[in-house]
């Protein structure tokens, strides 16, 4: 969602239905082009099993063919129980078959950037001023209870319109709590850079804007040359990223295949399930943001949290501004159902909100 409005108090929201909720590998052939080939249901290998210790790792992924395709391929499959078997996407999220796109070679960052990465680099620019202590707010997820009058409700000036469980809430940083465990998502009640609490340094950070994230990655290129060589770290692009979430595939909906849920019953990603918003019953574990490495690598390029957990910026304009992708805690099939390699949304660049945050890509070779 945009930030329609610039002072410290947000009250009643008007806009469009795109918000900051969830509305608005083996290395084959990377030229899946719709009806040519199906990917497989289950892509996931020996190599994408268990867990070890990525944090702060990128990986090196190989450039695609010349004819890689995005957005919305259903594949032609005779599952028929999956959600997706009878999705269209609204024509608005832009989902069409684009491309066909060459993907170069580039570093990608493993996971997701962490609380405890984002505070280090907060730490070391003690001058700079997040956008969530820029505006003193953030969007956070606040449902309103069922049977509940709305006009009763403390935050109902700030709910925004069209998805009224997002409460402008007026004070958020980027390391809140607001004293209620349903708000509990990035750490204490302080001003940077006081430290996070201690339990959410392996979340993902959220309450980042586009400008927080993009000037985290450009800060991040100089260490990242001693590991990785000469190059520039940035925000991946649209395409880029789904490239790498499909694991260089094109019919695949989610980035490990096209079932959901395996026929181990063991979830792959952090979204929501139960009845959105009021009753999320929790079956992958988590009410929130999951830790990183909670489930295991999602393709063969041993990425993690490509779909779920929280959403990701990239560096496409597109929508209200820029394009973010892989859904996050926060979607469920019936609302918002993005978490899938081709789901996208968009918000403006200086909006931030509880299940936003990002990673970062590296160009191989190249000057600083």
């Amino acid at each position: 969602m945009a930030r329609y409005i610039a002072p410290l108090l947000l009250f009643v929201l008007i806009g469009p239905a795109l918000s900051c909720s969830c509305d608005s590998i083996s290395r084959e052939s990377t030229t899946d082009a719709p009806g040519v080939s199906e990917s497989p249901e289950e892509t996931c290998t020996s190599t994408c099993s268990g867990s070890f210790s990525t944090a702060g790792l990128m990986t090196l992924i190989p450039a695609s063919s010349p004819d890689f395709y995005i957005g919305w391929i259903p594949p032609s499959s005779s599952l028929k129980d999956q959600h997706w078997s009878n999705f269209e996407p609204n024509a608005l999220d832009g989902e069409e078959l684009r491309g066909p796109y060459q993907i170069n070679e580039m570093y990608f960052d493993v996971h997701e950037v962490s609380v405890e990465e984002y505070y280090s680099y907060l730490l070391s620019l003690p001058s700079y001023a997040p956008t969530t202590h820029i505006y003193n707010d953030s969007f956070v997820f606040l449902p309103i209870g069922e049977g509940v009058d709305q006009t009763n409700d403390p935050h109902y000036d700030r709910r925004f319109v069209d998805a009224p469980w997002w409460v402008m809430k007026v004070g958020a940083k980027w390391n809140d709590v607001f004293g209620q465990s349903a708000e509990k998502i990035n750490g204490g009640n302080k001003t940077t850079p006081s430290k996070p609490d201690l339990d959410l340094m392996n979340h993902p950070v959220t309450h980042v804007s586009y400008l927080d994230a993009s000037a985290y990655c450009s800060w991040r290129s100089t260490s990242d040359t001693l590991k990785y060589g000469p190059g520039q770290t940035r925000l991946p692009t649209e395409p880029e990223w789904e490239y790498a979430s499909r694991g260089g595939k094109s019919n695949r909906v989610y980035p490990w295949g096209n079932k959901e849920i395996g026929s181990d019953g063991v979830y792959r990603a952090n979204y929501f399930q139960g009845t959105f918003p009021n009753s999320n019953s929790k079956d992958d574990g988590f009410e929130f943001t999951s830790p990183r490495n909670t489930y295991p690598p999602q393709n063969n390029f041993n990425l993690y949290d490509m779909v779920g957990n929280v959403w990701e910026w990239t560096s496409t304009l597109g929508g209200e501004g820029r394009i973010k992708k892989g859904g996050s805690f926060l979607c469920h099939y019936t609302y918002c159902y993005r978490y899938r390699n081709s789901g996208r949304g968009s918000n403006s660049e200086d909006s931030t909100a509880g299940n936003l945050g990002f990673r970062c890509v590296r160009d191989v070779g190249g000057d600083e």
